[in-house]
């Protein structure tokens, strides 16, 4: 189920959702390197300084 929601999940809602599923002991690594993926996390992987000079509202979970 995790995987369906994470599939269909619309990034235009933030990082809130993904983050709980991430986060949540269901979640396999292939639901896990889905959101990865669909985060465009090999972007932050490649050049962390370059986002450092984004203006990214990052959300607090928790």
């Amino acid at each position: 189920m995790l995987h369906i929601i994470a599939g269909n999940y619309n990034w235009d809602n933030g990082f809130e959702i993904p983050y709980s599923i991430v986060n949540n002991k269901n979640c396999d690594l292939g639901t896990a390197l889905m959101i990865f993926y669909d985060a465009d996390g090999y972007r932050i992987l490649e050049n962390r300084e370059k986002l450092k000079n984004l203006n990214i509202k990052e959300k607090r979970v928790g």
